[in-house]
């Protein structure tokens, strides 16, 4: 994933990179999904101190036939207590970041407008089914007849590979992640923080550094 997140020796590490031009920074924190809470929250204290702050979160939309295996599995996740579900260590993203203050602004696509996208880039019926045994296989592997545990499925996020429907879903949140740094900095936030999977760093970066000019400078962290 561009050298923004890697799994070693049981841990996995991510990366966060500030950009500078004159005097505006963009910081990219990505993250993985599933994390112990502290790092959630030292990832909270460095964007907190943004002007703006955007995040990620698929949004709900009105439920589509099509859609129902995907939205029931990604609720099972997103609802469930975390320690009441899986007695770890582990805490899911959305449990512990806060993303009440002002200066965090929701900035993703919604359901609906991905499956959109997907029956744009693959009409036929071959694709749907392809599609969701990705995500049943992502969320349920066969061999253990249940769904992963966090620790389990964190690794597995690191593990698992992105065919070209995934690809395909990635580089339209990229754009769309994309027009958000265009809005933002065109009305003059100077500080600006992303906080969204690590997946999406390569764009970002390629992104700020073809339109920023080649003198912004990238620092990690």
């Amino acid at each position: 994933m561009g050298g923004f997140i890697r799994y070693s020796g049981g841990n996995i590490e991510t990366v966060v990179r500030t950009y500078t031009k004159d005097d505006v920074s963009v910081i990219f924190a990505g993250n993985v999904h599933i994390a112990r809470r502290e790092y959630f929250l030292s990832l909270q204290d460095i964007l907190n101190n943004c002007e703006k702050v955007m995040y990620e979160r698929i949004k709900k939309c009105e439920p589509i036939e099509e859609l129902k295996v995907y939205i029931d599995l990604f609720d099972f996740w997103d609802k469930h207590e975390p320690r009441a579900a899986w007695p770890s260590d582990l805490w899911f993203v959305h449990h512990v970041m806060d993303y009440s203050a002002d200066n965090w602004v929701h900035w993703d696509v919604s359901w609906k407008e991905m499956w959109e996208e997907f029956r744009r880039r693959f009409p036929k019926q071959e694709d749907i089914e392809r599609a969701k045994n990705i995500v049943l296989d992502r969320y349920r592997r066969k061999e253990l007849g249940r769904l992963l545990n966090k620790r389990e499925y964190a690794e597995y996020l690191i593990e698992w590979p992105y065919d070209e429907i995934g690809k395909a879903l990635l580089e339209y949140r990229d754009r769309h992640i994309i027009k958000g740094i265009r809005k933002f900095l065109g009305m003059g936030v100077k500080s600006l923080g992303l906080f969204y999977g690590a997946s999406h760093g390569e764009a970002i970066e390629d992104y700020l550094f073809e339109k920023r000019d080649s003198r912004l400078r990238r620092r990690s962290g």
